[in-house]
C-alpha cells in the first residue's frame, strides 16, 4: 500500500496532465493564440498568364513552450466594403510542424481578376502538441 501511495503521489505531482480528451498521459495542450502571424507579412496583386492574383506572404511564429505539429491555416480575403471575397484553407506552409519559439513560412493566393481584394485575415485553425515531456 505504501508503494502504491508513493507512485500515485509522484504521478499527481509530476506536472503531467492525467486527464485529457483521449485519456493519454502527459499530453500537452497547444495554445493557438501563441501561434502568431508575423508583423512583416506582405500582400499584393500580380498577374500571371493573363490572370490577376492576390497573395499573402509571411511567417508563423510559434510562441508555445513546445513544438506545434500539423498546423492548419485559413485565409479570408475581403473587398473594400468588408464583404468576404474568398476563403483559402490550402496554403503553402514550409513546415507543418513549427518548433518551440520557431517559425514557418506560409503563402496564400487567390484569383482576383478585378482586383477587388483590399484586406485579409489569417487564422490558425488547429495544431497539435507533442506528447510526453
Amino acid at each position: 500500500p505504501l508503494i502504491l501511495l508513493l507512485i500515485t503521489l509522484t504521478v499527481f505531482t509530476s506536472g503531467c496532465e492525467t486527464k485529457t480528451a483521449n485519456q493519454t498521459w502527459g499530453e500537452k495542450k497547444i495554445n493557438l493564440t501563441l501561434i502568431e502571424v508575423s508583423d512583416n507579412t506582405t500582400t499584393d496583386h500580380y498577374e500571371w498568364e493573363g490572370t490577376k492574383y492576390y497573395y499573402i506572404d509571411g511567417y508563423l511564429l510559434n510562441k508555445n513552450p513546445f513544438d506545434a505539429l500539423d498546423v492548419q491555416l485559413k485565409a479570408t480575403f475581403f473587398d473594400v466594403e468588408g464583404n468576404v471575397f474568398a476563403v483559402n484553407e490550402t496554403p503553402y506552409l514550409e513546415a507543418k510542424s513549427i518548433p518551440e519559439n520557431g517559425n514557418s513560412y506560409f503563402y496564400f493566393e487567390v484569383a482576383d481578376p478585378d482586383m477587388k481584394i483590399v484586406n485579409y485575415n489569417v487564422e490558425v485553425l488547429s495544431a497539435k502538441a507533442q506528447y510526453g515531456y
